[in-house]
């Protein structure tokens, strides 16, 4: 007999079905969102079948078999009527079949909204670069945080072409396989859609790595069958105890996927056998208390392994994942796992946020439920801020995708940061301002460093110093997008306040030679219209290319000066500047950063010259330096600078030392070097092809004089050749 494909309409009439994936599309419908009306579902479909060319010539064309697996999927995910619809009807935009505003006639603004954002969102470009791939995945975030309706078809989409991936050659399996599991499949993680991004792994897995997924194919099933009876003698135990407590609840083998048990042959560093000794049970049940209890009852009747216990009720993922894990040594030595949930828990586990269809633009949700989305809102701040396409999908891949650890600050709340973060993380997790004071932190009321690793359950508290600042070092120690785009803010905003700083002195020791005002200068229109013709909107900008080095204060002064400028007046130096904690003192420039250069590495005592760096201040040189010597500088650039120590200060400063290739040379010469009362910090000893030996040593050194008592001290002794102090060329 021929089955009956015919459903009844909500006006009672009938409608005949003649395809079978329609079927299986409006039967699942049918059980898992009763409400949604198969009238509407079906004129899709008929407008699918209409709009479709019935050339197969083009393998990207639209497909009805395509629409409608992708439609069942999101079916399974309990989809709302409109996501359906979009489902089948979309892709005839993206092919240019039918326009967004057609399909809007037909079906309404909401569809024709969902079509317009999916269409721009989900074209599938293979040979992508990282521009077109980062530009795709901030559309799509964008539209996200309209509607999440958006993300989940791309979703959907994407497995759909993974199922169907066969259709295309190696190298374009390969990109799309690749993209998938770096970008598809996290984000449906990241969005707790298990369905979903189990899938999309394995068949990755299969692509990518087909010799694995074939040894997987053939052990796995095996594996099952071989173990069914020591599941069946587990399940029956733990049944006979649930009926004993009056506990309700179910429990059915959990089998791990293929890309699960290949990533956890990667990280442990098992063998498939030994991966395979562990069987995992899945317990559902009605309440979270009936949870624990279950928890308790396992534990009671073998033996929990230490470590291998995680509370997801209680701290539940940012995935709104909940459950709880626990590994127990059980009959016969054999390690079973038990996660244990309940049925809304397992619900949410499968299709994660598909739980929430109603979370779109303009319906208010709940406290609780905007909490669960905070991260989009965070992905929608790192889409701004990077503007490098690179950057920001490494941050996505960093922050988003991976494993993340739950740490407690130190009146209870939940900070959820990646794996590894550090306590600078956590730090900047709480506020920009408590990030960029860190002095220190304790975890566990521990002191420790600040490049600590965090672990899940760890309590962290900040110590904070008003005259701390960020230093490029710290970019070292954190693992977030977040502190490191506030590190780089920071270290960004102090570079131009130095650099505007150092304009202003550059401008004004040159308008000084003319017999300028600068205060005067910046305020008149001249001043005004030279920042223009030179390119720059804002003066404070035009400053800073002058500090910066880009520019010259004699380029934007000539502009203002008449061309038959009298001779310069002669003007009475400016007061010396701050004597700095470095011992120098510098002539003409107030308070500024200095540094000694290490092309050089300057001494007490030997002949200096400064001159002003690129956004870092004074550079101390020695005034032989091939640096700063033969025009290498720009005179204007260059400041008049002087020793004033107020105290001793080491100094690194390096020697050569060529010797003949004899037995207790390096010991020779380091005994004569500590007789002098130096200290030496590295060593080192090279023999060269003529069979003589290159001695480099680094020295701490007070001054000069200090330097040449060694020097000469060294080459009294009877296998040194030459002796040298070393500069960097």
């Amino acid at each position: 007999m021929k089955p009956d494909y015919s459903l009844k309409t909500q006006g009672g009439s009938s409608i005949p079905i003649e395809k079978d994936p329609l079927k299986s599309l409006l039967d699942l419908l049918a059980r898992n969102n009763p409400e949604l009306d198969p009238a509407r579902i079906l004129k899709a479909f008929e407008y699918l079948k209409e709009s479709t060319p019935v050339t197969k010539e083009d393998k990207h064309a639209v497909s009805i078999e395509d629409a409608l697996e992708t439609a069942q999927i999101l079916a399974e995910l309990h989809a709302d009527e409109e996501t359906i619809i979009v489902a089948l009807v979309e892709n005839l935009t993206a092919q240019g079949y039918r326009t967004a505003d057609q399909v809007r006639e037909q079906f309404g603004d909401e569809v024709g909204s969902l079509v317009k954002n999916v269409a721009r969102t989900s074209q599938i470009r293979f040979k992508k670069r990282i521009e077109e791939q980062a530009e795709n995945f901030r559309k799509m975030i964008l539209s996200m945080a309209q509607d999440l309706r958006v993300v989940l078809l791309n979703l959907a989409k994407r497995l759909q072409v993974m199922r169907r991936i066969g259709r295309f050659d190696e190298t374009t399996q390969n990109e799309i396989a690749q993209e998938t599991l770096e970008i598809y499949a996290p984000l449906a993680n990241r969005l707790g859609i298990a369905l979903i991004k189990s899938e999309m792994e394995d068949l990755c897995l299969k692509v990518l790595h087909p010799s694995v997924y074939k040894e997987l194919e053939e052990r796995v099933p095996q594996d099952r069958k071989e173990r069914s009876a020591y599941i069946d003698k587990v399940t029956d135990m733990v049944k006979k105890e649930m009926a004993a407590q009056g506990i309700p609840g179910e429990i059915d083998g959990r089998h791990k996927h293929f890309y699960s048990i290949y990533q956890k042959i990667l990280k442990r560093g098992l063998s498939f056998d030994d991966l395979f000794d562990l069987i995992a049970l899945r317990i559902i049940t009605d309440t979270n208390t009936r949870c624990y209890a279950i928890l308790g009852m396992i534990h009671s009747m073998w033996k929990p392994i230490p470590g291998r216990f995680k509370d997801y009720i209680g701290v539940p993922k940012s995935n709104m994942y909940q459950s709880l894990h626990t590994t127990v040594m059980g009959p016969d030595g054999q390690n079973v796992e038990f996660q244990i949930r309940t049925q809304e828990m397992h619900r949410i586990a499968e299709a994660g946020i598909a739980a929430h269809w109603k979370y779109k633009e303009g319906i208010k949700t709940s406290i609780s439920t905007e909490h669960k989305f905070a991260w989009l809102r965070q992905l929608l701040e790192w889409q701004q801020e990077l503007k490098s396409p690179r950057e920001f999908m490494e941050s996505v891949k960093t922050d988003l995708f991976e494993e993340s650890v739950y740490v407690f600050t130190p009146t209870g709340d939940i900070k959820e940061l990646s794996s590894g973060s550090t306590p600078l993380d956590f730090a900047y997790s709480i506020h920009s301002d408590v990030g960029n004071h860190c002095t220190g932190a304790k975890v566990n009321n521990r002191i420790v460093s600040l490049k600590t690793a965090l672990k899940t359950g760890d309590t962290v508290e900040i110590l904070t110093s008003k005259n701390q600042t960020p230093s490029k070092d710290w970019l070292k120690l954190v693992k977030t997008t977040k502190a490191r785009n506030r590190i780089s803010h920071f270290l960004t905003q102090e570079e131009q306040n130095r650099s505007l700083s150092l304009g202003h002195e550059i401008l004004e020791r040159e308008a000084r030679k003319h017999g300028l005002v600068l205060s005067r200068v910046l305020k008149s229109a001249e001043i005004q219209k030279a920042a223009s013709d030179l390119g720059f909107a804002q003066l404070e900008k035009m400053i800073n290319a002058v500090g910066f080095g880009k520019l010259s204060a004699k380029q934007i002064l000539n502009r203002i000066l008449p061309e038959a400028a009298p001779e310069p007046i002669p003007v009475k130096p400016r007061k010396t500047g701050k004597i700095h904690i470095d011992g120098i003192k510098i002539h003409g420039i107030g308070d500024i950063l200095v540094h000694f250069s290490k092309c050089c590495n300057p001494v007490p005592g030997d002949e200096i010259i400064g001159f002003i760096t690129r956004g870092k201040g004074v550079s101390i040189h020695k005034m032989d330096c091939f640096n700063v010597g033969g025009g290498a500088v720009h005179s204007e650039r260059i400041v008049e600078v002087e020793w004033d120590l107020k105290e001793e200060r080491i100094h690194q400063v390096r020697i050569s030392v060529l010797t003949t290739n004899r037995p207790g040379i390096l010991a020779n010469i380091s005994a004569r070097i500590s007789s002098e009362n130096v200290n030496i910090s590295a060593a080192d000893i090279r023999t060269r092809k003529d069979g003589r030996s290159i001695c480099i040593f680094e020295l701490e050194i007070r001054n000069r004089q200090d330097l040449d008592r060694i020097l000469h001290a060294i080459s009294q002794v009877k296998e040194v050749l030459e002796v040298k102090r070393m500069t960097e060329s």
